[in-house]
């Protein structure tokens, strides 16, 4: 790996293979063949899944973290909400619903019959990383956790965490290195994944549980009744999304909803960001104040709490 090069790609590699690995006893050291076995593909398509739930950071486009959790059952389908820098919600979707929150505009947009679109997956050498959602005929989800190490040249080093958990860290050139976690008994199970390039985190995937119970909180839409009363609502029922900045039946101004959401707290935190597709007139003073008045009110209702971030504002 020569150095972390981010782009956005949309092709799916499918990795399916065993998520946890019986074992006997681990009071030694495990073995690299086994611990690489138990690093998964988090996606409906890999057939060892019943299940996931993970939480996952990364340095978005704007060079801002951007933090999203995400869960999937075979019998409930997806549940998924992302967070801004502040940790206030922008992206909300569950029974192929979506909500998402407008700073700029004090607006929150609502809509049907989508699901979380995302690819993260190393890809020739480069971190390939889309979020958003799509039509739920169209949307794909894979975090490809195998493929961040796919260039690897030397083989990785085992050490041990603490008294249950083990690492395997992958060193490339650059000072790029991924870090893998498990927790290590009568099973080896999963625990984390960190990429990172010059001690600086590019993304993590932690919190990860595989084949267990998904999260209720993240399963159920709100009403639209119990949504913050100082918000404006605006329904987009009517539309037909087939993809971030990609909408045909309503014009071109559904896509700058989007556009702008996901882009409203990049620009309060720094005015190079607000230009298109942001007005002109904008206060963003009046802005910052109102986000940090409704985003704590929308983050209570969605029950959204990202605790322990690893990548933050500062870096």
């Amino acid at each position: 790996m020569n150095g972390i090069n981010r782009t956005c790609s949309l092709s799916i590699g499918l990795i399916t293979g065993c998520v946890m690995l019986a074992a006997t006893s681990y009071a030694d050291e495990p073995s690299i063949a086994m611990l690489k076995e138990a690093i998964p593909v988090l996606s409906p398509e890999n057939e060892a899944l019943t299940s996931f739930y993970f939480v996952t950071e990364v340095v978005s486009g704007y060079v801002v973290p951007v933090a999203f959790e995400a869960c999937w059952s075979r019998d409930r389908g997806f549940g998924y909400a992302q967070v801004d820098q502040f940790g206030y919600p922008v992206l909300f979707m569950a029974e192929k619903k979506f909500l998402f929150y407008d700073a700029s505009q004090s607006q929150i947009n609502l809509g049907k019959n989508v699901l979380p679109n995302v690819d993260i997956q190393n890809k020739n050498r480069k971190l390939n990383w889309h979020l958003g959602f799509k039509g739920g005929d169209q949307a794909k989800f894979v975090v490809d956790l195998p493929s961040l190490v796919s260039g690897a040249k030397r083989e990785p080093k085992v050490s041990r965490v603490n008294d249950t958990d083990w690492k395997l860290t992958y060193s490339f050139e650059g000072e790029a290195e991924v870090i893998y976690v498990f927790r290590v008994g009568c099973e080896i199970s999963f625990k984390s994944a960190l990429l990172r390039s010059h001690q600086q985190p590019i993304i993590t995937v932690r919190n990860v549980m595989i084949n267990q119970p998904v999260p209720n909180r993240l399963m159920k839409f709100p009403e639209t009744k119990t949504l913050p009363s100082e918000v404006k609502v605006k329904e987009l029922f009517g539309t037909k999304f087939t993809g971030v900045g990609e909408v045909f039946e309503e014009g071109i101004e559904h896509s700058l909803f989007t556009a702008r959401a996901l882009a409203a707290s990049a620009a309060i935190h720094d005015a190079k960001y607000r230009g298109v597709p942001f007005p002109a007139n904008i206060d963003w003073v009046q802005v910052e104040r109102s986000h940090k008045r409704i985003g704590p009110k929308l983050r209570d209702l969605l029950k959204v709490d990202f605790k322990g971030r690893v990548i933050l504002l500062e870096q």
